[in-house]
């Protein structure tokens, strides 16, 4: 769930004050590999928030995708894989027909992290660890 990690830190950099709960996690991945390739996770935040996180390595495009809904019903979904935000099934952040492949996710995560140790500053935030240590607990207690 490497990549769970990110989608997380993303939703709880826009909402820093939601406490977010796994409430059913489901993991499944081919026998040969000794690790996860597709995850479902759903969960809640805030008073009424909810949310499902997606994701699925084996998919042909590689799906890494988060949906969640507010308590006034909005819903917020993010695509990593193509660089897009949309808010109730309009594009806000980036573009309708984007092909992105993640191409420069390293070449921007390098950069930053030299920017970090240049500026000796850091940014550490543990709450997505938190949240897929929760995930994997929860996916734990439902085997």
């Amino acid at each position: 769930m490497d990549c769970g990690i990110n989608i997380m830190s993303a939703v709880m950099a826009s909402l820093p004050t939601a406490e977010f709960t796994p409430t059913r996690v489901k993991l499944a991945g081919p026998p040969t590999l000794l690790v996860e390739t597709k995850v479902e996770v759903d969960f809640g935040f805030g008073n009424s928030g909810s949310g499902h996180l997606t994701m699925d390595w084996e998919h042909p495009t590689n799906i890494r995708r988060i949906r969640f809904i507010v308590s006034d019903g909005e819903v917020v979904t993010i695509d990593t894989v193509r660089g897009r935000l949309f808010r109730d099934g309009v594009v806000v952040q980036g573009f309708e027909n984007s092909t992105n492949s993640l191409s420069q996710e390293y070449l921007e995560v390098y950069t930053d992290f030299a920017r970090h140790i240049r500026t000796r500053q850091s940014r550490i935030n543990v709450r997505p660890l938190q949240f897929v240590l929760d995930a994997y607990s929860q996916a734990q207690r439902t085997r």
